[in-house]
């Protein structure tokens, strides 16, 4: 009996993935599935969940399924669409990752080619070539482009630059370890102040991946932050380069200040192009160019 249940409980589980890949799969053709197949999934996996925490036999599923099945029908009107809820929050986290902007463009592509046949007569290819012609024409026709929001702009950069050169001042008279075998309290506190002020940088970063204007997918705005730690470390001595070169030849006392500089202006690099990316600091305006 316990092989059963197994074995019941396995085709459980592959019933969810599968329900599951074809709602990632039809959304991402931009022919979404109905909200009723969404909910009917969201009940495969409350079972999936419950049967084990109720320690109740596999053998129910033989029931479960095929009444989630029914109610998930029954979803689409009240009181059975409140499991619209739960519908959504399974939706959202199959369907991370997409670009729902392209999906967007292909529910759009499908309409405009189910009328052109049905209004118009056209045959699928000539919709699809009607279509592909209307879409040429639209990019050409259809221009993107980003104004600064400079009053945020500079306020950002400014807040920056106060935090993380009087945080680098702050850390550099208060902090120390002395406790640290081999490193002099003078070390652990540069070290400690370059640090601050990447963390500065990142979290600045961090807020215009959060408010990016949608170019780009959850999974590359998460990459983007730690990613832009490393290019900074690459790019600190590189700035720090200049910097010591500018030293050098106005004669100022070369110390740590040519590091943080150099690190700070790094920073600021990365900032600036974080910020393009945001619409917190950039507005959208499009222009249509007469054709």
């Amino acid at each position: 009996m316990e092989i059963i249940e197994f074995v019941l409980y396995g085709i459980a589980i592959f019933m969810a993935i599968t329900w599951m890949v074809g709602i990632r799969t039809y959304t991402k053709r931009g022919t979404r599935p109905a909200m009723s197949t969404v909910n009917t999934t969201a009940l495969f996996i409350v079972s999936l969940i419950t049967i084990p925490i109720l320690e109740i036999s596999a053998f129910h599923f033989l029931w479960i399924y095929p009444v989630a099945i029914f109610i998930g029908f029954l979803s689409i009107s009240p009181p059975f669409s409140i499991l619209s809820i739960l519908g959504n929050i399974l939706f959202n986290i199959v369907c991370l990752g997409l670009n729902f902007e392209e999906i967007n463009r292909a529910e759009e592509r499908i309409r405009r080619g189910v009328e052109l046949v049905h209004k118009e007569g056209l045959t699928v290819e000539e919709a699809k070539t009607r279509i592909d012609e209307e879409d040429t024409l639209k990019e050409i026709a259809e221009k993107k482009q980003y104004k600064w929001i400079l009053p945020r702009a500079r306020t950002a950069i400014l807040l920056y630059l106060a935090i993380s050169f009087m945080g680098f001042v702050w850390l550099m008279n208060n902090a120390g370890n002395s406790n640290m075998v081999g490193i002099s309290d003078t070390d652990f506190s540069i070290g400690v102040s370059f640090g601050f002020a990447t963390i500065v940088m990142l979290l600045l970063v961090s807020i215009c991946m959060a408010t990016e204007r949608g170019d780009w997918n959850i999974f590359i705005r998460i990459i983007f932050v730690p990613a832009m730690f490393f290019v900074n470390s690459i790019l600190t001595p590189l700035m720090i380069f200049p910097v010591f070169i500018l030293f050098w030849g106005l004669q100022i006392e070369i110390n740590y200040l040519v590091d943080l500089i150099g690190s700070i202006i790094s920073g600021l690099l990365i900032i600036v192009f974080s910020m393009r990316r945001s619409k917190l600091f950039r507005e959208e305006k499009i222009h249509i160019d007469e054709l």
